[in-house]
C-alpha cells in the first residue's frame, strides 16, 4: 500500500508542476491592476495557426467542406466563445470582473497564437493594456485544453471555458500577492 501511496504522491506532484506552467507572466506585472475592477475584452484571432493552417485557409477549407454558411457561424460561435470566457473568468470572483462594454479604460485582448485541429487545445498571450495610451500593462501567456467530443467550435468553447476560469483564478493570485507586497 505505501507503494501506491508513493507512486500517487509522485504523479500528483508531476501533474502540479506542469499546471504551475500553464501561466506565465511574461511581461509588466499585476501592480497596475490592483485598483482596476472592471476590464473590456476582446479576441485578436486574426494571426491564429489551427492545426499548422492560417485562420483564412481553414476556414476556406471548412467553409468547402461544411458550405457557404460556415464562415459566418464561426463568427457567431467566436462571440459566444467569448461570452462563455467571461462568464467562467468572473465566477472564479477574481477582484477584476471583465465585460465586452467599451467603457473601462483597461482592456485585456487575447491574443489566440494556437489552436489544436480538433479546437480542444489552445495557447494565447493575455495582454492587458491602457486603452488611453496604448501602453501594455501585463502579458501573461497560457495554454489550456479540454473537451473530448463535438465539433470544432464546440471544443474550442469547452478550452476557452477552461482557460476562462484558470486565468481568472491565476489573476485572483496574481492581485493578491500585489497586495500582500503593497503591505510590506
Amino acid at each position: 500500500m505505501s507503494l501506491f501511496r508513493y507512486i500517487a504522491l509522485c504523479v500528483s506532484l508531476v501533474l502540479s508542476i506542469l499546471t504551475l506552467k500553464a501561466q506565465e507572466l511574461i511581461q509588466g506585472s499585476y501592480e497596475s491592476l490592483i485598483d482596476t475592477r472592471v476590464v473590456s475584452v476582446e479576441f485578436d484571432i486574426a494571426h491564429a495557426t489551427i492545426g499548422g493552417q492560417t485562420l483564412q485557409d481553414f476556414i476556406e477549407f471548412k467553409t468547402f467542406e461544411e458550405g457557404e454558411g460556415y464562415s459566418k457561424e464561426f463568427d457567431k460561435d467566436l462571440r459566444e466563445i467569448l461570452g462563455d470566457f467571461i462568464d467562467e473568468y468572473n465566477d472564479t470572483n477574481s477582484p477584476i470582473t471583465l465585460t465586452v462594454s467599451s467603457s473601462p479604460t483597461i482592456l485585456l485582448t487575447i491574443k489566440v497564437d494556437y489552436i489544436s485541429r480538433k479546437g480542444n487545445e489552445i495557447s494565447c498571450h493575455y495582454i492587458f493594456s491602457d486603452r488611453t495610451t496604448g501602453e501594455d500593462i501585463a502579458t501573461i501567456t497560457m495554454s489550456s485544453k479540454d473537451g473530448r467530443i463535438g465539433s470544432f467550435t464546440n471544443l474550442m468553447g469547452d478550452a476557452f471555458e477552461r482557460a476562462g476560469k484558470d486565468f481568472g483564478k491565476y489573476s485572483k493570485k496574481m492581485i493578491k500577492a500585489e497586495l500582500k507586497k503593497k503591505k510590506k
